[in-house]
């Protein structure tokens, strides 16, 4: 039992520590009453535009909806900020823990702005 405790705890060490955090930049732009968000996973690849299950902009109702869908597919925010007054934007940098790249995107998809 005690060796089988032991492998357990090894093999969850081991995978905690293959963990990384990446960062990634949501920015969110009203218009109109509703919210569009851009994001930047920090990844070499351009900036893009959440798409929606259809593959068009999706469309959000606030800014809060924006955090909700990204918490909801594990990132957390970190930090929140205006670059330019009453503009209607507002950007946000999230994180999230990842054991592989290909987790980075998982569930967000994008199309270049």
């Amino acid at each position: 039992m005690k060796r089988l405790l032991l492998l357990m705890s090894a093999v969850l060490l081991a995978v905690c520590m293959n963990a990384k955090t990446v960062y990634s930049q949501i920015g969110v732009t009203e218009k109109s009453g509703k919210f569009i968000a851009t994001v930047d996973f920090g990844d070499g690849s351009k900036e893009g535009y959440i798409l929606d299950e259809k593959g068009e902009k999706k469309v959000f109702n606030s800014v809060m909806e924006v955090v909700n869908y990204m918490a909801a597919r594990d990132w957390k925010v970190v930090v929140t900020y205006v670059l330019v007054a009453n503009t209607g934007h507002l950007d946000y940098v999230m994180t999230k823990d990842v054991n592989d790249d290909s987790e980075i995107r998982k569930d967000v998809k994008t199309k270049d702005v």
